[in-house]
């Protein structure tokens, strides 16, 4: 039973864990009283089609658009995950899918598949994943700490992680290439774990790269700024003291919302939630959202769940005809496809979106149906999406139209 001979700032976080399985978000901010919302006009755009097109295609129409607060137009994401040692120990799930669940030392036969760690690095490319990389760019911090213990380098069955010389580093710089996200994802599990837990040094690496600071290997750019930190512990570094090292999580949380960043943060863990404040001060502070993580095998679930611009849901209409989308695809970005059914003239298309905290947007076009007009052309920066509603007939582009699509 949740909350069964737990302190009670643990009771109150894992009783709104067990609400985050419908509604990760807007449960823990209820709950746990962690700020919502931003100052920002929320909206809702449509990219594709233009107001007045005319199809010809007896197939469902593509849409596509974005939704958010703010500004739309692009998307900086750094994903900061905790590798200290603590991170090594079983998740209690299968998490490589390989129809076996590991023990703690499980690691030694299969490089680190069942761990905690694994269900950071799975959690982590599905959020990856789930983003358009068009329009925003993703980074990989990871974060531990060697504190005053001795660098090391075990050779035995593996190559373990040596107690690293600094606590954060960037595997992998903002890019909107995913697969190389992916890459850095796979070489951070098979180093695995060690070390401590320098949550301060992670915030400021993560919001240096996002800010453009000397050193920083990111070249900064016009855009919302976002981090998503996953740790299953509490600061360890780099005082002895957690009281102190929480103060600097504080300072530190508050130089990234003065940049602008918001952060979300995940407790994975009894550890992490038995001291829950360092994460959720981080998250109040900026804006951002905490969702606790009471069993690691959950972790990619409330991955999932997790919309960057907070939307809960979206929707597509075809309001002339009375009908939902045929399909419809949101990510995690806040950009979304879909697919409507249309009538023969004039029809009415229009977008929903509403935020967790129950705030609506919508937006219509007016289209037209008329058999016989030439083929409809998309976009080229709108082919990742049309292909996530179709992607056993990826589009390709048109040899008769350089710089579009055609839609078949």
């Amino acid at each position: 039973m949740a909350g069964a001979g737990l302190a009670p700032a643990e009771e109150n976080v894992l009783e709104a864990s067990e609400a985050t399985r419908v509604a990760p978000e807007a449960a823990v901010r209820r709950v746990l009283g962690v700020q919502a919302g931003e100052a920002e006009p929320f909206r809702v755009e449509i990219e594709h089609p233009a107001d007045g097109s005319i199809f010809a295609s007896k197939a469902p129409l593509f849409v596509a658009g974005r939704a958010g607060a703010g500004d739309l137009a692009g998307l900086d994401v750094v994903v900061v995950l905790d590798v200290s040692g603590s991170t090594a120990e079983a998740a209690g799930a299968d998490v490589d899918g390989d129809g076996e669940v590991r023990g703690n030392l499980g690691w030694w036969l299969d490089q680190y598949g069942d761990t905690i760690l694994a269900a950071e690095v799975a959690s982590a490319r599905v959020l990856v994943e789930s983003i358009d990389p068009t329009t925003t760019r993703v980074g990989l911090v990871t974060f531990s700490g060697a504190g005053r213990l001795r660098k090391f380098q075990w050779e035995g069955l593996g190559t373990a992680r040596p107690y690293p010389e600094e606590p954060a580093t960037t595997e992998v710089a903002l890019v909107h290439d995913a697969a190389l996200v992916t890459r850095g994802l796979k070489r951070t599990l098979s180093l695995g774990a060690a070390g401590w837990t320098h949550m301060p040094a992670a915030l400021e690496h993560a919001r240096c790269e996002l800010v453009g600071c000397e050193g920083a290997r990111s070249s900064p750019r016009p855009a919302r700024r976002v981090i998503v930190f996953v740790s299953d512990g509490v600061p360890t570094l780099p005082y002895r003291s957690v009281t102190g090292n929480e103060r600097l999580v504080v300072e530190a949380a508050q130089r990234a919302a003065q940049e602008g960043v918001v952060i979300h943060t995940f407790g994975v863990g009894s550890d992490a939630l038995r001291r829950p404040r360092a994460l959720l001060e981080i998250a109040r502070i900026t804006g951002g959202s905490f969702t606790p993580v009471r069993d690691p095998a959950d972790l990619v679930r409330d991955m999932s769940n997790t919309n960057l611009r907070r939307i809960e849901r979206l929707e597509l209409w075809n309001r002339t005809l009375g009908i939902p989308a045929t399909e419809i695809v949101l990510n995690a970005d806040g950009t979304w496809a879909g697919s409507v059914e249309l009538a023969p003239g004039r029809n009415r298309i229009e977008a929903v979106a509403v935020t967790d905290g129950g705030e609506t947007a919508s937006l219509a076009r007016i289209v037209h149906h008329a058999p016989g007009e030439a083929r409809p052309f998309v976009p080229p920066a709108l082919a990742h999406r049309r292909n996530q509603l179709r992607p056993s007939g990826r589009l390709e582009l048109s040899p008769a139209e350089p710089g579009q699509v055609e839609e078949r």
